[in-house]
C-alpha cells in the first residue's frame, strides 16, 4: 500500500473515530441527565454482591431463562455479547493495521477462526 494511500486511510479512520467519540459522548450526556431527574436510590449498598449480581445476570441471562422461550433468548443474547467482543477484537486489529500492515493482536492475531474473521 503507498504512503499517501495509508496516510489517507488513517485520516478517515481518525476522523470517524472522533465523530463516534462526540456523539457517544452526546448520548450519554443525554442518559445521564435523564438517570438523575428520577429518585436518589441507595444504589451503593453491598457492592460486592451488587457486582456479582450484575456478573451472573450478563454471563448466565439467567433472568432471560425465566421468559416462555427462555432458552431461545438466553441463546441470542450469548451470541450478541460474544459477536461485540469479537466486533471490538477486529476494530482494534483494523486500527493496528492502518498504522502496521503486519500488525496482529498477540495471542490472538494467528488464531486461525479470528483470522478468518
Amino acid at each position: 500500500m503507498s504512503s499517501a494511500l495509508a496516510t489517507a486511510l488513517t485520516v478517515i479512520a481518525a476522523i470517524a473515530t472522533v465523530v463516534a467519540i462526540v456523539l457517544f459522548a452526546r448520548t450519554l450526556t443525554g442518559m445521564v441527565r435523564t438517570y438523575q431527574g428520577g429518585q436518589p436510590t441507595r444504589r451503593s449498598d453491598n457492592p460486592g454482591q451488587r457486582t456479582a449480581t450484575l456478573l451472573r445476570e450478563t454471563l448466565l441471562a439467567s433472568r432471560l431463562k425465566q421468559q416462555p422461550v427462555g432458552a431461545i433468548v438466553a441463546t441470542a443474547h450469548w451470541i450478541v455479547l460474544v459477536a461485540f467482543f469479537v466486533l471490538f477484537l477486529t476494530l482494534v486489529t483494523a486500527y493496528g493495521q492502518l498504522l502496521n500492515p503486519d500488525f496482529v493482536i498477540p495471542l490472538l492475531g494467528h488464531f486461525p477462526p479470528f483470522e478468518w474473521l
